[in-house]
């Protein structure tokens, strides 16, 4: 795989409540500012990501961990960051008739096998442009207590958008870079001379 710049209540209420309430203007997206974008492709797909101001794309974390990208704070490495941003791949298949219920379903039953005390909360949609994301808020996960995933359904994949943190707070502040993240993501169609065949 080759990469180009490359997952309480009271929080479950709060986080809703930020993606439901901010919408995504043109007027927004002119005024954020372009800190790191990239591209991030495979066989069959490729995608752009932009990070949020004072964050950076990092190829090295992403490859280390088996990740499309890893989003991490500027002048803090994988293991330093106790907040980091990430992107995955799950290919459906066609022959199973999956789905992007199906995908976030699979995930729920692994994350629930590692932790007792797991609490999910499916959150609203979002839509930026044509593209709609479904948001899931997570609790409990061993190594990232504060965790919310969005979930992209393109071509037979799913792109999974995810931030996770071991401190509530930092969790909290950073939504609004999460759901800048999440605005950034782009899709290419097949024909798009990003994508590359698998070596």
């Amino acid at each position: 795989m080759r990469y180009f710049l490359q997952k309480s209540l009271v929080v479950f209420v709060i986080v809703s409540g930020l993606f439901s309430a901010i919408s995504c203007s043109s007027a927004a997206k002119k005024n954020a500012p372009n800190t790191d974008s990239g591209i991030i492709y495979g066989p069959g797909f490729a995608f752009t990501l932009t990070a949020p101001a004072g964050w950076r794309l990092d190829e090295k974390a992403a490859k280390e961990n088996d990740l499309f990208a890893a989003v991490l704070p500027k002048n803090k490495s994988w293991k330093e960051a106790d907040i980091r941003m990430y992107a995955s791949i799950v290919r459906l298949d066609s022959s199973k008739n999956e789905s992007i219920h199906t995908v976030m379903k699979r995930d729920a039953k692994y994350f629930q096998s590692h932790s007792k005390s797991l609490q999910i909360t499916d959150l609203d949609t979002v839509d930026f442009g044509e593209q709609r994301i479904f948001l899931r808020a997570i609790r409990g996960v061993e190594k990232e207590p504060y965790k919310i995933i969005g979930y992209a359904e393109e071509n037979n994949l799913i792109v999974l958008i995810g931030m996770g943190s071991t401190n509530k707070s930092l969790y909290e502040e950073n939504l609004r870079n999460f759901r800048s993240l999440l605005a950034s993501f782009r899709f290419f169609e097949k024909q798009s001379r990003f994508i590359t065949p698998q070596e």
